[in-house]
């Protein structure tokens, strides 16, 4: 199959409102930082959501804004996930964790590692994941978020029990209750 590159013309709309000063600190790579307008994609293979995040983080990039980064980067990583590309979700969600733990963004550390977590239990790899899904779960329980708390338990019971652990996955799953 000949691929083309193909110019797609899309018009894009800003997430976030924008003031004078923003429009003359903006770059080339600030694409959404003007509202609407149209934005041309060299890269008609890639999916315009991605397309899209991946504009949003030059923006971010642009601006120095960590937290916003990470917050692309882990949504990059759910998609990536959720298209079946483990390694390249995992790249992403282990980018958007350095950031947190620079923040030291407790909250945001603890559902990336359990997006990190997940992702290796969808690759069966049960140890690794368990080690992300109970760093998840300390912060969890140290900032007492209940309902992340009751998915963890979840998510370990689903990975002891896939590695033959069934007693351990039974104490997880009275926990979810």
């Amino acid at each position: 199959m000949i691929t083309m590159i193909k110019t797609i013309i899309i018009l894009a709309f800003s997430l976030s409102l924008t003031s004078g000063s923003d429009v003359k600190k903006a770059t080339s790579t600030d694409l959404s930082v003007f509202g609407p307008q149209l934005v041309t994609y060299q890269n008609a293979e890639e999916p315009v959501e991605l397309q899209r995040l991946r504009q949003q983080l030059a923006v971010h990039k642009s601006r120095g804004n960590k937290l916003g980064m990470a917050e692309i980067y882990h949504r990059m990583g759910i998609w990536h996930k959720r298209t079946g590309q483990y390694q390249i979700a995992q790249q992403r969600f282990y980018q958007a964790l350095v950031l947190l733990e620079n923040l030291r963004h407790e909250e945001a550390i603890a559902f990336t590692c359990l997006q990190i977590g997940t992702t290796y239990s969808y690759q069966e790899k049960y140890s690794e994941a368990l080690h992300y899904l109970f760093r998840s779960k300390n912060i969890a329980r140290k900032r007492s978020l209940t309902q992340l708390g009751r998915d963890l338990n979840q998510h370990i019971a689903f990975a002891y029990n896939s590695m033959g652990k069934y007693q351990e996955a039974h104490k997880y799953r009275q926990q979810i209750d």
